[in-house]
């Protein structure tokens, strides 16, 4: 839906309004964007617990090194807040 990529201003324009029909015609059939929205929710945890948590969230879908990058900086910071 990278619609801010278009340059033209007119097939911007088409281009959100076919997205719009589109987007009413799910909704009409009952999607819901929230549904499948993972929540995950304890009470009390730590900053390391959280900080997996968003690891493991932006790790999902990225490349390899991306992956060594987080946890490599992930890692240095526990042992950071550990001393």
């Amino acid at each position: 839906m990278d619609i801010n990529r278009i340059k033209n201003a007119n097939e911007r324009y088409a281009w959100a309004k076919m997205l719009k029909c589109f987007m009413n015609q799910k909704f009409a059939q009952g999607f819901n964007p929230f549904k499948d929205v993972a929540v995950t929710k304890v009470d009390k945890m730590n900053i390391k617990q959280q900080l997996d948590i968003i690891v493991e969230e932006q790790t999902l879908r990225a490349s390899k090194n991306k992956i060594d990058v987080y946890k490599k900086h992930f890692n240095r910071f526990v042992k950071f807040i550990d001393k």
